[in-house]
């Protein structure tokens, strides 16, 4: 069949909305292992992917940065190291595209989202109702009674922020 045809058939299709035009980013992947889909994933869903991860994220540090409960190593460390899923996956598999494919649109958007993926990584990691929690965690560690990883992870959290 003709390209041109059938590109017009694909846009045609797709501006009916009769095509699930859900990103493959975003979904649980039904693959074996859940490897990426990458035959399914497209340059143009990175930024919304991007933009929801972000949006996730920033929604998961702000309740544990609010929570009125008292701090503790599994609604504060635990919750900490939960966060940001999503957004780690999309970041993934763009590096990895990004690594190992000379695309142009790709290096594109590569200049446009560093920026953006550099600034939340700095506000995430400045948020200081999120360090006075594991401050107050790391100051009693003693007293938790953690096990020896649980121990290294509070220490290494509190290192890193």
């Amino acid at each position: 069949m003709n390209k041109k045809i059938l590109s017009l058939m694909c846009l045609a299709v797709l501006s009916s909305g009769c095509v699930d035009q859900s990103n493959p980013l975003l979904e649980k992947f039904d693959t074996p292992f859940q490897t990426p889909p990458f035959h399914k994933i497209r340059i143009e869903h990175f930024k919304p992917a991007f933009e929801q991860a972000i949006a996730e994220h920033r929604a998961e540090i702000d309740a544990i940065a609010n929570n009125a409960e008292q701090a503790t190593f599994e609604n504060t460390i635990v919750a900490l190291e939960k966060a940001g899923r999503t957004l780690g996956q999309v970041r993934y598999i763009f590096s990895a595209l990004t690594g190992n494919v000379k695309d142009d649109a790709l290096a594109a958007l590569s200049r446009e989202m560093t920026p953006i993926l550099t600034a939340h990584s700095s506000e995430m990691a400045l948020n200081e109702k999120v360090f006075l929690r594991i401050k107050s965690l790391y100051e009693k560690r003693a007293e938790l009674n953690l096990d020896p990883l649980q121990l290294r992870t509070l220490e290494k959290t509190y290192d890193d922020y």
